[in-house]
């Protein structure tokens, strides 16, 4: 048996026990949020194969309870197969480190952080996240594998999860254009011999011909049978995390509405189930906002972005405000007590090791940022006239370009549309984790191509 095939045997018989372990924990009925209320009234309608209405909440994860019998009780089958989806996504982000020749010790790492019960408590829970992840590691991984020379199949493979995770989490409307776009100007601004261009350019072109008919297919048929040409008619909800403080500065025209927002906030400061924060005030408020304005649904939607953008324009400071609060919660360690198990101490020292990961994150980028600046700058020179710095690093460095930008463009969608609490970190959990373990090797990876240390000096 040759040496990849037992690693790969191993991983595999660790994801299974990992899988076991977890549904016996946490098998049952799995736990729920304040969101799960809303999938699950999108499954119950879809029952007969159809939607009667368009929901705030998009149909992607709607349909996995649906498929897991999870309507109207969710049950273990929610959970195990949530877990199986982690560990698919963990067992790709694997293949991929293999792929750029990251050590046995950082694959290692890897594993056993990502299977640690901070990392993998979504599961438990009847949200969208651990759907999400999958699709967007799917998506990150299958257009990795092909910038690095893979087959097309994980291209195409890569498109689809790309298309499909907007149908999951709405915020990932533009990740099929990101990730092209990024490929794209790596293209433009490494050395040649880092990737090949052409690679980008096919990568961009397959990407678009496959999501662009998915993500096109169901706003032509959103907006053919309930009038919104878009994924979720969500925006207006979500902008309305923004402005909870600002609602007395409402203009005029919304004297109608302005008494019921007012009170469904105030009444939801006082009240210990949010926290005292007030943000999810909005969902209390909507039955009454129906009525007053006789609005549902996408009509509904428009007229609240139209009202918040107006506070916003009233009070650009205190959303200013609000975003950079929100960027503090997004990069927040968060553990629910699903991974305590019980215990206070276990909890405390799971958050510990996920405000560990977040540190060495950002230790990661600072560390490689002034290296990769050097080396790019020294390719440029002396492009024409020699071939590119010799370095071990343009691989990981390109999985890393990409991850960071998956994480960027989701803590940015998320810090100025909503509250960004923790949670919707989680689909970029194991991104951020690849940069981590990709890190140390990288860095001395292009320190040694620029010569640093050497006693031939500098080339």
């Amino acid at each position: 048996m040759t040496r990849d095939r037992r690693d790969t045997l191993v991983l595999a018989a660790v994801l299974a026990a990992a899988v076991g372990f977890y549904a016996a924990a946490w098998g049952g009925a799995p736990a729920t949020d304040g969101d799960s209320a809303g999938y699950l009234e999108v499954a119950a309608d879809l029952a007969d194969g159809q939607l009667d209405q368009l929901y705030w909440r998009p149909i992607g994860y709607p349909l996995l309870l649906l498929v897991t019998g999870s309507t109207p009780t969710p049950g273990t089958a929610l959970v195990v197969t949530q877990l199986v989806l982690h560990a698919l996504a963990v067992a790709l982000f694997v293949g991929l480190l293999l792929r750029v020749r990251a050590g046995r010790a950082p694959m290692v790492a890897f594993v056993a952080v990502a299977l640690l019960p901070p990392f993998v408590e979504h599961a438990a829970f009847v949200l969208s996240e651990s759907m999400t992840q999958f699709f967007v590691v799917a998506g990150l991984v299958g257009f990795a594998r092909w910038l690095l020379g893979g087959h097309w199949a994980w291209l195409v493979t890569g498109a689809l999860a790309l298309g499909c995770a907007s149908l999951v989490h709405p915020a990932d409307q533009l990740l099929w254009l990101l990730l092209p776009v990024l490929a794209l100007l790596w293209s433009v601004l490494m050395p040649s011999g880092s990737i090949a261009s052409g690679r980008a350019l096919a990568g961009a072109a397959v990407v678009a011909a496959v999501a662009v008919p998915i993500l096109g297919g169901v706003m032509a048929w959103n907006a053919t049978r309930f009038d919104y040409a878009g994924i979720s008619p969500m925006l207006g909800v979500t902008l309305s995390h923004k402005t909870v403080r600002v609602l007395e500065k409402l203009p005029d025209e919304y004297n109608g509405v302005r008494e019921i927002l007012i009170r469904h906030r105030d009444a939801a400061l006082l009240d210990p189930v949010t926290g005292h924060l007030g943000l999810a005030y909005i969902f209390r408020a909507l039955p009454e906002l129906e009525a007053k304005t006789g609005l549902r649904g996408p009509a509904l939607s428009r007229y609240l972005v139209k009202m918040n953008l107006a506070l916003i324009r009233r009070a650009p400071m205190d959303y200013v405000d609000e975003v950079l609060r929100s960027a503090i919660w997004f990069w927040s360690p968060g553990v629910t007590d699903q991974s305590g198990f019980g215990s206070g101490a276990l909890k405390a020292a799971f958050n510990g090791l996920r405000a560990l990961v977040l540190v060495a994150f950002g230790s990661t980028l600072v560390l490689l940022a002034g290296p990769t600046v050097l080396l790019i700058l020294r390719a440029k020179r002396t492009a024409g006239t020699a071939s590119p710095p010799a370095t071990d690093a343009w691989a990981p460095l390109l999985v890393i370009w990409l991850s960071l930008g998956a994480i960027a463009y989701s803590c940015l969608i998320s810090i100025t549309l909503t509250a960004a609490v923790y949670r919707l970190r989680i689909p970029v959990d194991l991104p951020i984790l690849a940069c981590v373990v990709l890190g140390p090797a990288t860095w001395r990876a292009l320190v040694a191509g620029l010569g640093i240390g050497s006693d031939a000096g500098p080339a």
